[in-house]
């Protein structure tokens, strides 16, 4: 199978889909192929982040308890004739789960907590890899990068040429993160992608004068505030090479 052939068996395959010849020949290609292997690493390990970010939600027990009662309420009767109970059931049972899932909605909306901004992180890094969408923009000049998000943005990005220092602007793009569209500029240091993620300083976003660091699913992440603007550094560079570029940013 070429690599193109087995890009579009992965999802099959990770869902169990396929037969097993097939199924067999996509591993034995993983196992020959380390392009197609980092894109499966990659699908993996955005699999793990979407599930442990997911949020679930129970519906408060006085609403629990008042469907209950609506539920094992007895059916009225007018008269003699017999109602066709079968089809009412049906419609009662579609109404309760439409009035469940709107109401258990309106919950999510006014009591769910925060998203998870580093997992949001990790995913918007793992996805702009596997879609092959780096860059909106790509271009390793910052007077064409910085322009470009005027009038997509609230605010201008900062935009760090640091091609002498080893570490080359390509581009960048609009993202999403934390609940509304952010600006992600994209650096290369050899082989490897570093995305930094940047937007203004929001209530909640914490006070970081000194990067914190942490590594989630095999990618480093260094998060720091300066002038006003929060920065979210990603990328599986070696961790001495992304302190480095994080402190030609101004993370010191």
């Amino acid at each position: 199978m070429t690599c193109d052939e087995i890009r579009q068996l992965l999802d099959a395959w990770y869902d169990g889909d396929l037969d097993a010849p097939r199924s067999a020949s996509v591993e034995r290609h993983l196992e020959e192929c380390p392009g197609c292997a980092a894109l499966s690493g990659a699908h993996s390990a955005l699999s793990e982040v979407l599930t442990e970010s997911a949020e679930s939600y129970r519906a408060p027990v006085a609403l629990r308890k008042k469907l209950e009662t609506q539920i094992s309420a007895p059916p009225a009767v007018r008269g003699p004739r017999l109602m066709p109970w079968r089809g009412l059931a049906i419609a009662a049972s579609i109404a309760l789960f439409v009035m469940l899932g709107w109401n258990v909605s309106l919950l999510h909306d006014a009591a769910a907590p925060p998203a998870n901004i580093e997992h949001e992180i990790v995913a918007d890094h793992i996805r702009s890899l596997m879609a092959n969408h780096l860059s909106d923009v790509a271009s390793e000049d910052r007077q064409t990068v910085k322009p470009w998000f005027t009038g997509k943005l609230d605010y201008a990005p900062n935009v760090d040429d640091l091609a002498k220092e080893g570490f080359k602007l390509i581009g960048g793009r609009l993202d999403y993160a934390g609940g509304m569209p952010v600006a992600a500029l994209v650096y290369q240091r050899r082989a490897h992608v570093i995305n930094v993620f940047e937007w203004p300083t929001r209530d909640g976003d914490d006070a970081l004068p000194q990067p914190r660091w942490r590594d989630d699913h095999g990618y480093h992440l260094a998060n720091w505030t300066r002038d006003g603007m929060t920065y979210w550094a990603i990328s599986d560079v070696d961790p001495a090479e992304l302190t480095r570029f994080t402190n030609l940013l101004g993370a010191q």
